[in-house]
């Protein structure tokens, strides 16, 4: 079974090297690359969308349909 990864530990994590680099960065960037890549790479859009955590697929679609349209995408 596949669980989708807390979030709040890598906010956090994240928050913390920001203010100590000065750096800002958010770990949602990481997400949506993945999401993003593994679309693009013929993932099926229903296992990106479990792995996300998204309880449901129209949700998934909104957000990274784009992801299909961009050269290279399937």
């Amino acid at each position: 079974m596949v669980r989708p990864c807390p979030i709040r530990p890598s906010t956090t994590w994240c928050s913390g090297c920001g203010r100590r680099t000065g750096i800002a960065f958010d770990p949602h960037w990481c997400r949506h690359t993945a999401a993003t890549r593994a679309l693009r790479d013929g993932v099926p859009i229903e296992v990106v969308s479990k792995l996300l955590g998204h309880s449901s697929v129209t949700t998934t679609s909104a957000v990274y349909i784009w992801a299909s349209r961009m050269p290279g995408g399937h």
